[in-house]
C-alpha cells in the first residue's frame, strides 16, 4: 500500500508519520542497513500498519480526545514494541487472536551494592497470562513489577485491517 493507504489505515496523521520517521522513531525500516532508503518509504505492508497502529496506541495522546491518556516516549515505544513483536512472532502467538497483548513490563531489583537497579522485560501473549507471568518473572529475576505497557494486539489487527477492506486495498487479506 502507499503512504496515504497506510496513514488511513492508522489513523495517524501525515505529519506525526513524519516526524516519527525522521526521528527515527518506526518499529520499521533502518536506514542504515535499507540498501534503497527512498523506495522502502514507496510501498507498506499490512504488518507494518498495524505495527504503526500498536505503536500509537502505546504513545497515547489520542488527537482530538478532551482528555488525552499519556502513554511512553515514542523512541521507547517502538522499541518495545520491536521486541515483544518479535518475542511473540517467534513464539508463534497469533497477534490478532482476541486477549493478545504486547508491552513491556519495568522491574526493580536491589543491586550488589543495595541500590535500586531498573530494568525491562517483554510481554507478548494473552492478557489472561500476564499476572502469572509476572510471578514467574518476579521470582527468577528476584524483582518487583514497577509498570506495565501493554496494548491490545487484537484490536489493532481488526482496526488497520478493517480500515484497509474499506479501502478495497489488496493488502487487506495479508497476514499480520
Amino acid at each position: 500500500m502507499r503512504l496515504a493507504g497506510l496513514l488511513n489505515c492508522t489513523d495517524c496523521k501525515r505529519e506525526h508519520f513524519n516526524a516519527l520517521r525522521r526521528h527515527g522513531n518506526l518499529t520499521f525500516f533502518s536506514a542504515a542497513n535499507a540498501s534503497d532508503v527512498e523506495a522502502q518509504w514507496q510501498a507498506f505492508t499490512l504488518s507494518q500498519a498495524f505495527e504503526l497502529r500498536l505503536q500509537l496506541d502505546l504513545m497515547g495522546g489520542e488527537a482530538g480526545a478532551e482528555i488525552a491518556a499519556i502513554g511512553i516516549p515514542p523512541s521507547f515505544a517502538a522499541s518495545a514494541l520491536s521486541n515483544a513483536l518479535g518475542r511473540g512472532r517467534a513464539e508463534g502467538i497469533d497477534l490478532a487472536a482476541p486477549g493478545t497483548y504486547a508491552g513491556v513490563v519495568v522491574f526493580e531489583a536491589i543491586d550488589g551494592d543495595g541500590s535500586p537497579l531498573r530494568f525491562t522485560r517483554w510481554f507478548c501473549q494473552n492478557i489472561g497470562m500476564l499476572e502469572a507471568s509476572l510471578a514467574i518473572l518476579e521470582q527468577k529475576e528476584k524483582a518487583t513489577a514497577v509498570r506495565v505497557f501493554l496494548v491490545n494486539t487484537a484490536r489493532a489487527a481488526a482496526f488497520v485491517r478493517k480500515r484497509a477492506e474499506d479501502l478495497g486495498l489488496s493488502e487487506a487479506s495479508d497476514e499480520i
